[in-house]
């Protein structure tokens, strides 16, 4: 048996049978600061999911359906969200630092004034993505596909010098 607990106040927000999240259909949970740190999300389905300010710090969240989540101020630090779906996510001041996002698709969301240092973006789609105000130190994104509504960092000076490639020279 699993139980999410609050963060701040013990509280038992949800019990699942079994020993896994693995696979879950979560569409639209209300899991805002629940302690989710180390979970295994594989496949789960979390579309339209509260999420803010949850402890998902090295949880699993690969092939996770996250299409409109709010992950604002979440702590996903090393967590892997390789081939993920996290378009029209609110990703806004979210610590993403040495998170796994190879291959997620990150198409118009809203990652303003999150921590991405050392993020790997490696081919994830990032087209309408809002990066605005973002850290993004020694992130990798060679292969992601940025378009002209991307918005990077001010510092972020050169996507394409950085191995990302604009949608329309595909």
């Amino acid at each position: 048996m699993i139980e999410i607990k609050n963060l701040f106040t013990d509280e038992i927000v949800y019990r699942f049978d079994g020993d896994s999240l693995a696979g879950a259909e979560l569409p639209g949970a209300n899991l805002e600061s629940a302690n989710l740190a180390g979970m295994d999300f594989t496949g789960a389905n979390l579309e339209g999911a509260h999420l803010g300010v949850a402890d998902l710090s090295c949880a699993n969240l690969t092939y996770c359906n996250l299409k409109g989540a709010n992950l604002t101020g979440a702590n996903l630090v090393t967590a892997n969200l390789s081939l993920a779906r996290l378009q029209g996510a609110r990703l806004a001041s979210a610590d993403l630092g040495d998170a796994t996002l190879y291959k997620a698709h990150l198409e118009n969301a809203d990652a303003g004034s999150a921590n991405f240092t050392g993020a790997d973006l490696r081919l994830a789609r990032l087209e309408g993505a809002d990066f605005s105000y973002s850290f993004f130190t020694s992130v990798d994104v060679k292969g992601a596909i940025f378009d002209e509504n991307t918005k990077f960092p001010m510092l972020f000076f050169d996507p394409e010098a950085k191995g990302a490639i604009l949608a329309a020279t595909r």
